[in-house]
């Protein structure tokens, strides 16, 4: 989870203060999966991860952060968990 500290020409989607976390593929906004949509993959063996103090990310690839938890309960809620797991058949949390 990060906090917006500044925004670009021409943003509407977020703003300074927002609470908003980036979801794992950028490019894959809607519909099935394809190729080209699992390119810049924000981790894995692709990329070093998010882990930083400051990122410049595209707003389209953020989504808001609703305020009812705080960010070490929404740790445990990370959508892409369960789908990490199913591919893997839970091997990676073992």
């Amino acid at each position: 989870m990060g906090i917006v500290t500044a925004t670009g020409n021409g943003v509407s989607r977020v703003k300074v203060g927002d609470r908003v976390e980036p979801i794992f593929y950028p490019k894959w906004l809607e519909g099935r999966v394809a190729a080209e949509k699992m390119g810049q993959a924000l981790g894995g063996a692709a990329a070093d991860g998010v882990l930083a103090e400051y990122m410049l990310v595209d707003q389209a690839s953020l989504v808001h952060v609703l305020g009812l938890l705080q960010s070490w309960e929404r740790e445990g809620l990370r959508p892409s968990q369960p789908f990490v797991c199913g591919l893997s058949g839970g091997y990676a949390a073992r």
